[in-house]
């Protein structure tokens, strides 16, 4: 089809390499030494900790594409760390 790319997969490829230019990933690592690392506590209704499992299973099912279409390694390796974090806290979420 040429031309110029539109929709969702020219956004991530911009993002990708924007962020490649700059150095940095996307989203902040949660072993950036920038950040503090700290443990919170989150209490929630089990309504509320339903509706965020929902938008975490959404959001990784996005992911998964995302990793899937990523040709850049160190890129893709930050996805993966993501998409692990993303399944831990669905682990500590539950089922209900």
């Amino acid at each position: 089809m040429g031309g110029i790319p539109t929709g969702i997969a020219w956004r991530r490829r911009s993002i990708a390499e924007a962020t490649l230019r700059r150095g940095t990933s996307p989203s902040p690592e949660i072993d950036d030494p920038d950040i503090p690392n700290m443990e919170t506590s989150l209490h929630l209704t089990q309504e509320d900790a339903g509706l965020l499992r929902e938008v975490i299973a959404h959001y990784l099912s996005e992911l998964h594409s995302e990793i899937a279409h990523t040709d850049n390694y160190d890129l893709r390796e930050t996805l993966h760390g993501k998409q692990h974090r993303l399944n831990a806290l669905m682990e500590q979420l539950g089922s209900s």
